[in-house]
Order: C-alpha cells, then sequence, then structure tokens
C-alpha cells in the first residue's frame, strides 16, 4: 500500500520482478564556494575572479567566500574555511607558502581547484590544476625570435613569493639560453619596483641613453607593457620600426593597441567552475591531471619582422 501511494504521487517508479524505483529528483544543493586570491599590483586575480563566479552560479546554486592573503599559514586558511563552513576551495595564483599548505594531508579532505600555478607537487597531493600551458614567456620569445629578434629585453619584477611569476622569470632566462639571445646590461628587469608602469617607463630610457638598445622587449604584465611603450615614446623610438614590443595580458580594447600574450581566462575560470562541480556532485575528485590551454599571441602591429643586416 505504502509503495503504491508512493507510485501515485510520482516519488517512486515500479516494475514488476524487477523492483521499485527513486524518480524523484532532489532540489540541488546549495554550495558555498572558497574563492582564496592574494592581492598583487596586476588584474590577474581579479579578471579570473569575474570570471569564475558567474562560471560557477550556471552549473550550480552558490554563495561565494573570497579570502584574501599571500602568505596564510595552513592552520588559519582551514579554521577560514571550516568557519564560513565552504564546500570546496577555488585558490588564484597561490603564494610559495599557500600551494605548499594546500599539498598537505590535512587538505585532502577539501575539495580544491588550484588556477594559475601548475607546480607537480599540487597534482602529485591530488589537486586539480587549471592553468595556461607551460613555458608561455618561451613562446613570447620564440615568437619574437621568428620575427628575427636576438636583442630581446624582458620586463618583470621580483617574485618575492609569487611561484607564477618566479616561474615566468625563469622561463625567460631558459628561453634565452635556448635562442642563443644577446642580454645586454640591465635586458632583464626582474627587481622589487613601486610601480610596474614607471619601472618599466624608466628602463627603456635607460636602453637608449646606454646605446645597447634591445630590438624587442617581452613584458611580464600590462603595466610594463604599458610603461614600456611610454618609455619608447619619450625616447624618441618607433613602434615597431625601432623597437618592438610584445605585451602580455593586453586586452583589445586596451589603447595603446600592443601585440600580446594572451590567456584565455574565461575558458580557464569555466573549467575550474566545472572541474569543482564535478567534484562536489559526485563526491569524488574528478580530475587529478593538470588541464592546460594554449596561450594566443594576438598580432597588433607593435611587433615587426626584423633581417639580421638590420640587427643594430
Amino acid at each position: 500500500k505504502g509503495l503504491q501511494i508512493l507510485e501515485e504521487q510520482k516519488l517512486i517508479l515500479q516494475r514488476r520482478g524487477i523492483g521499485a524505483f527513486v524518480t524523484y529528483n532532489m532540489p540541488r544543493r546549495h554550495y558555498r564556494i572558497a574563492i582564496l586570491e592574494a592581492p598583487a599590483k596586476g588584474e590577474y586575480g581579479d579578471v579570473v575572479m569575474v570570471e569564475l563566479m558567474p562560471a560557477l552560479s550556471s552549473l550550480n546554486e552558490c554563495e561565494f567566500t573570497v579570502l584574501r592573503g599571500a602568505n596564510t599559514p595552513v592552520e588559519a586558511l582551514m579554521q577560514k574555511l571550516n568557519e564560513h563552513h565552504c564546500d570546496g576551495l577555488i585558490a588564484i595564483a597561490p603564494s610559495g607558502s599557500v600551494y605548499k599548505a594546500l599539498c598537505k594531508p590535512k587538505f585532502n579532505t577539501v575539495p580544491t581547484v588550484v588556477i594559475g600555478l601548475s607546480h607537480p607537487s599540487l597534482s602529485k597531493a591530488g589537486r586539480a590544476v587549471v592553468d595556461i600551458e607551460p613555458d608561455i614567456i618561451g613562446k613570447g620569445v620564440e615568437y619574437l625570435v621568428k620575427l628575427g629578434h636576438r636583442k630581446i629585453a624582458y620586463l618583470s619584477c621580483d617574485p618575492e613569493d609569487n611561484s607564477m611569476i618566479r616561474q615566468r622569470n625563469n622561463d625567460f632566462e631558459n628561453a634565452a639560453k635556448r635562442f642563443s639571445l644577446h642580454i645586454g646590461k640591465n635586458y632583464i628587469m626582474a627587481e622589487k619596483v613601486p610601480s610596474w608602469y614607471d619601472a618599466a617607463r624608466n628602463r627603456v630610457l635607460e636602453f637608449k641613453r646606454s646605446g645597447d638598445c634591445p630590438t624587442a622587449i617581452l613584458t611580464m604584465g600590462t603595466m610594463f607593457a604599458f610603461g614600456a611603450w611610454q618609455g619608447a615614446m619619450e625616447a624618441g623610438l618607433r613602434i615597431p620600426e625601432d623597437i618592438s614590443i610584445l605585451g602580455f595580458g593586453c586586452n583589445r580594447f586596451y589603447n595603446p593597441h600592443l601585440s600580446s600574450i594572451l590567456q584565455p581566462l574565461k575558458q580557464i575560470a569555466g573549467k575550474a567552475a566545472e572541474i569543482m562541480m564535478a567534484t562536489l556532485l559526485s563526491g569524488k575528485n574528478m580530475n587529478t591531471k593538470p588541464f592546460f590551454f594554449p596561450a594566443i599571441i594576438e598580432e597588433r602591429g607593435s611587433c615587426a619582422e626584423i633581417t639580421t643586416k638590420k640587427q643594430p
């Protein structure tokens, strides 16, 4: 009689000789996701967060807890997750101390997705990773080398505890050796600076005064690219006739219109949201191998091809 009532209410479906099956769909669970973003001068974390929240909400009803901190101890981070009753954690470009904390066994019970850092220890610990393809800076160097450039400067900053910046700085040095680039005095800027824009501007002015000016500049971020452009204008250098500039993350709507290495941040955020929701809904880790998106180099006229004879 009880089964008959449940079937009349369309809560179960009975099949003679087979059994009774539940047909009622439970409402989707309301999840609370913690988003950990270390404050930085760049816009990477903010842009990823803007893309991440709607991506998660489109897959399931979610609330968000935004945690900010570059050097949060593992105990403090776990305490915050417990206090906010978080079901999962998405870490955006975590610092060295934070990603090491995420690898600890204490986080094995917390569904975790890391964006913007693909250190091997994360995958080994079972954390899901979504990132741009490795050696993205090397790809930029290769692009300039194919245009004939051998004197390439690199404008970045001191990585401090930022593992992503450290890796990109190392990638440039490795690419410089691989392609046997001429690295003149002060061609590599990787020190701690108060303003990325001003530091890049001043460095380009130094290139002009030194008499050993690179034919191309590769930057690690948007502000470095804009500062380099300003320095070139003040130094009387024509872009791209006298010097080429390849930016990083420069939106097509920005002015000046610089050729740039682009990351598909919308797709990266969407994939991270997909992995997080699949993990929460299934109750098990759905991805233990890093998922990489290819980088895009968008040409906008600030990089020119040169011949060997034109090399200064």
